[in-house]
């Protein structure tokens, strides 16, 4: 078992061969990622004239919302956006391990490592941010059922 020492750390073939692995499946789920980005951002462009096609099927008394439509795509373009950046640094971490574990470069392995870390952090913030959103929905849900309930 061949091992490769860096600043006190030892890697075996074993560990390569994982992180090898790691960089594939991450290589396949940014893609995947991409592809719902690409989704998304069409079901954006398109979601105006959809809404408004379904609204006038229904003979325009169907109990949509009253909001713009173009707001709709907007939403769903940001979404789109804000999904692809973990797929771009899932990507990054993946194509530079590869390279990395290919000419044995420390510094790309480590460019490679940091775009890891970005993927989760990125991840980690959204988490907090949609938890954050879920809190203030319940507590205005709450407040609204309370009101609607004093008259």
């Amino acid at each position: 078992m061949e091992l490769i020492e860096n600043k006190g750390i030892t890697l075996s073939e074993d560990a390569l061969r994982q992180i090898s692995q790691t960089a594939k499946w991450a290589q396949f789920l940014a893609i995947i990622g991409f592809v719902v980005t690409a989704l998304i951002v069409v079901a954006g462009l398109f979601m105006g004239s959809f809404m408004s096609v379904f609204r006038e099927m229904g003979g325009g008394t169907a109990p949509m919302p009253r909001i713009p439509y173009m707001a709709v795509s907007v939403i769903y373009v940001i979404m789109g956006g804000i999904y692809f950046i973990p797929s771009w640094f899932l990507y990054k971490f993946s194509t530079e391990t590869r390279k990395a574990l290919i000419g044995n470069d420390e510094e790309i392995l480590t460019q490679a490592f940091a775009n890891l870390r970005r993927t989760f952090k990125f991840m980690g913030i959204m988490t907090i941010v949609i938890i954050g959103l879920y809190v203030l929905v319940i507590i205005a849900v709450t407040i609204g059922a309370a009101a609607g309930a004093a008259f």
